[in-house]
């Protein structure tokens, strides 16, 4: 036993590098499982995000597997897994609409994104041939022009889903304002698109330098970055389950929704309602209200109250909500409650959660500073 381990570690050439992926492999393993153990909180979208995992934790492993030389001579059947590179985009782009909307999971609208993957492995097919097969020969010959090929194809293939990801995820920015009184940060989100357009734009200096034929340092070290990436990535993930374990899921409300037959009367009606239970109850003094929280104080449907404030009030909810909040505010300055509090004070008491929010919107709604406003009560 002894003599076979001290073989196995002969074989094996540990790096700073090789480490560093045998820690991402091992992040990425131990975050798998505990996403599998998070019960009723976007398991749908999280399943995806699984998947992602395992494949970044799969190709991190095989390259270990080659650097260690733990396998002198791969089989050729062995690079057929290489199509996992035409998955990560779809993975990724399902796990992001899943979670970002009210999708539905379509098998047949999965089976169309995974054709790249299976046109790849349908191109792999003669390396299962005999050496002497005249089309093994054949594919032999042309290993440069298949290489440019098949890598070509996946870089552009996972810049096209990156930018489908990046429109899902401004849609869904631009929906929270019809959703939330507060501003919704998915830095989660942002961060992973980030590096991930980290490790496609070093993919592609890389890709162009070897079809061109212009070697240099930095076109050596791009492919060096996307492993580093990748392990970080694994990293970035496992630190926002700790920091953020409620990962966010908002059911956006649908234009068909919004196709609503409220007659004009009733429409008016639900007008007054709101208002009156705005200026009794005042529920945006609650820093975080949502337009679910507001609907079911209402006793109403969502789409209904958003159909409302949009229609009857011609504003979004997040300008709704906080154009409450700055007539609170000032009302509390001008009952001298700016003697006793600062102004910041006096914003969250009028249920601010941001400071940034409340002076943007407040210059906005008033074409003036909170700062100007005080001013001017104090002079009065």
């Amino acid at each position: 036993m002894h003599i076979y381990f001290n073989v196995y570690l002969s074989a094996m050439k540990f790096t700073f590098f090789t480490v560093l992926l045998i820690l991402g492999i091992l992040q990425g393993s131990i975050f798998v499982i505990l996403l599998f153990r998070i019960k009723d909180r976007n398991k749908e979208a999280n399943k995806f995000l699984s998947v992602f995992i395992c494949m970044l934790v799969c190709t991190m492993l095989g390259r270990v597997v080659i650097d260690t030389n733990l396998i002198k001579k791969l089989p050729n059947f062995l690079a057929l897994p290489d199509a996992i590179i035409y998955l990560y985009g779809p993975i990724l782009y399902f796990y992001f609409k899943k979670l970002l909307s009210t999708y539905s999971f379509n098998k047949k609208e999965f089976l169309i994104h995974l054709i790249p993957a299976c046109i790849f492995l349908l191109s792999e097919i003669p390396l299962l041939l005999e050496e002497s097969n005249p089309l093994r020969i054949l594919w032999s010959q042309h290993i440069r022009l298949r290489f440019i090929i098949i890598e070509g194809a996946a870089v552009f293939l996972n810049i096209f889903y990156l930018l489908l990801n990046i429109i899902q995820l401004r849609r869904y920015k631009k929906s929270t304002h019809n959703n939330f009184s507060f501003k919704q940060s998915p830095t989660y989100l942002s961060v992973i698109l980030i590096l991930i357009g980290v490790c496609l734009t070093a993919w592609l200096f890389s890709y162009i330098s070897w079809v061109s034929g212009y070697y240099n340092p930095l076109s050596m070290y791009g492919y060096i970055v996307i492993w580093f990436t990748m392990v970080f990535l694994t990293y970035v993930l496992a630190f926002f389950a700790m920091i953020q374990p409620k990962l966010f899921k908002m059911p956006v409300v649908t234009k068909k929704e919004k196709q609503l037959l409220l007659s004009s009367s009733e429409s008016t009606l639900l007008k007054e309602k709101l208002t009156a239970l705005m200026l009794a109850e005042k529920p945006y003094l609650k820093p975080r209200l949502t337009l679910q929280e507001l609907a079911e104080m209402m006793n109403v449907r969502i789409n209904i109250v958003s159909y409302v404030i949009n229609e009857e009030f011609k504003k979004n909810f997040n300008d709704f909500v906080n154009e409450y909040r700055i007539q609170e505010f000032m009302s509390l300055v001008r009952k001298g409650e700016s003697k006793k509090m600062t102004i910041l004070a006096l914003a969250y008491e009028a249920g601010f959660n941001s400071k940034t929010t409340f002076n943007t919107k407040f210059k906005k709604y008033m074409g003036k500073t909170p700062f100007q406003f005080v001013k001017e009560q104090e002079k009065e």
